[in-house]
C-alpha cells in the first residue's frame, strides 16, 4: 500500500513499532525476543520518547511478522479458528501465477479460501459496475486493538498480492474497516494510500474493475523476493522497475502457456488499458515491437520445452502457433543455428543453468 508522502520506501513510521509492541505486550507476547530478532532493541525507547521517528522498513516488517503471527495464533486459540500459516501464501502464489489476466487469479484465490472450510477466514469478491470489492470475514467479532491489526494487515497483504502479481500498484477506490473510529490513534492506517472509513459492516477494500484483465507478469521464480519482507511490510514493491515489454512478454507467455495462443494487439492494448496505437508508441519509445516480442516469446518457450519435455517438435511447433514443424525448424535455426533435435540432444537432461544462460527462468 502506498506509503504517505513523508515516508520513504526504505522507512516506516516509529509509532507502529510502538502500537504493535504494546499490542503484544496485553496478550502476553515475547516482546524481549522480537525486539532482538528485529534488531529494533537500541530504538525502542527512543521511539517511545518521540526521539525516533522512522525505522528501517525490513526491521519493522521482521518486528510486524513476530507480533502479528503471535495475534493471530492467538485470535485463533481463543475464536476455535485454523491459523494460516505464511507458507500457505506461497502455495496459493504458485497457483495464480499459473494463470494468464488477474481475472482467473482471483478465482484461484477465492476457491482456495472456499476449500479450507469454515475454521478459516474467507474472502468473498463482488463486482459492482467498474468497482470489485475483497471483503474479508476473519470469523471474529472482538472489536480489539489486537484484531484490528491483524484485519489491516491481512487486508494490506492481499492488496499487495493482487498488486504484484500484476506488476503495478492498484489504487484503492474505498476501505471499510469493521471497527470504531477510536483505533484510527494507532496511526497505522495511514500506510493506505486513501483514508478508511471505519465503522463499516465488513473489512474491505475496492478498487477499478478493468485491473482485473491485467495479465499476470510474475513468474514463480520470483516468489523468494516477495517474501523477503512479505506479507508483514505494509508498503509496495518498486513497481516502476519493469518495463512495458516485459510485462507485455508475461502475457504472451502466460497465454501461450495455457495454450490461449498469442493475444492479438487489440486484446493486449485492452489488457494495459491503452489503445492499439498508444501501445505501439510506448513500445517504440522502449526499442521494441509487438513482432519482436512475440518472437521473443516464442524463442524463450521453444528453449524451455525442448530442454525441460518430452514433447516433440511438431506439438512444440504447434503450442507456439506456427504453421507446421518446418517452419519452426527455420525460424529456431534462425536463433540458434542448430536445429531444435540437436539443440535438445546437447542441451538435455536439462540443467537450469543452461537455460539461466540463455536469460530463462525455467517454470
Amino acid at each position: 500500500m502506498r506509503p504517505p508522502a513523508s515516508t520513504s520506501l526504505r522507512f516506516v513510521p516509529a509509532s507502529g513499532m510502538v502500537v504493535l509492541l504494546d499490542t503484544l505486550a496485553e496478550i502476553g507476547g515475547d516482546i524481549r525476543g522480537v525486539l532482538k530478532r528485529s534488531g529494533l532493541g537500541l530504538l525502542e525507547r527512543a521511539a517511545r520518547e518521540g526521539r525516533a521517528t522512522l525505522i528501517p522498513r525490513a526491521a519493522f516488517a521482521q518486528l510486524a511478522s513476530d507480533c502479528v503471527l503471535a495475534m493471530h495464533h492467538e485470535s485463533c486459540r481463543k475464536n476455535g479458528l485454523q491459523p494460516f500459516p505464511v507458507r500457505n501464501h506461497r502455495i496459493l502464489l504458485l497457483a495464480m501465477l499459473g494463470c494468464s489476466t488477474l481475472r482467473q487469479a482471483v478465482g484461484i484465490m477465492t476457491d482456495f479460501y472456499a476449500m479450507l472450510g469454515e475454521r478459516s477466514a474467507q474472502w468473498t469478491v463482488t463486482i459492482d459496475g467498474n468497482v470489485v470489492t475483497f471483503t474479508l470475514d476473519r470469523r471474529t467479532r472482538e472489536k480489539s486493538v489486537a484484531e484490528f491489526l491483524i484485519s489491516l494487515f491481512s487486508l494490506a497483504s492481499y492488496h499487495r498480492i493482487l498488486g504484484w502479481v500484476i506488476g503495478e500498484e492498484m489504487p484503492l477506490i474505498d476501505v471499510t474497516l469493521a471497527f470504531p473510529e477510536t483505533f484510527a490513534e494507532t496511526g497505522l492506517h495511514d500506510l493506505f494510500s486513501i483514508q478508511p472509513r471505519f465503522h463499516q459492516p465488513q473489512d474491505s477494500f475496492s478498487f477499478a474493475e478493468r485491473h482485473l484483465n491485467w495479465p499476470i507478469a510474475r513468474k514463480p521464480s520470483e516468489i523468494d523476493d516477495l517474501f523477503a519482507l512479505f506479507p508483514f511490510d505494509l508498503l509496495p514493491p518498486d513497481y516502476g522497475t519493469e518495463t512495458l515489454s516485459s510485462r507485455v512478454v508475461s502475457a504472451m507467455r502466460a497465454s501461450l502457456s495455457m495454450e490461449e495462443g498469442i493475444p492479438d494487439i487489440q486484446t493486449i492494448a485492452q489488457m494495459f488499458g491503452f489503445t492499439p496505437a498508444t501501445l505501439r508508441r510506448r513500445l517504440a519509445r522502449e526499442d521494441s515491437s509487438l513482432v519482436a516480442l512475440r518472437t521473443q516469446c516464442r524463442r524463450e518457450l521453444a528453449l524451455t520445452m525442448l530442454a525441460g519435455t518430452d514433447l516433440t517438435v511438431r506439438e512444440i511447433a504447434s503450442r507456439l502457433q506456427y504453421a507446421d514443424a518446418a517452419t519452426f525448424r527455420r525460424a529456431f535455426v534462425g536463433w540458434t543455428k542448430m536445429n531444435p533435435g540437436d539443440w535438445r540432444a546437447q542441451n538435455a537432461p536439462t540443467d537450469t543453468a543452461v537455460l539461466q544462460a540463455e536469460g530463462i527462468d525455467f517454470p
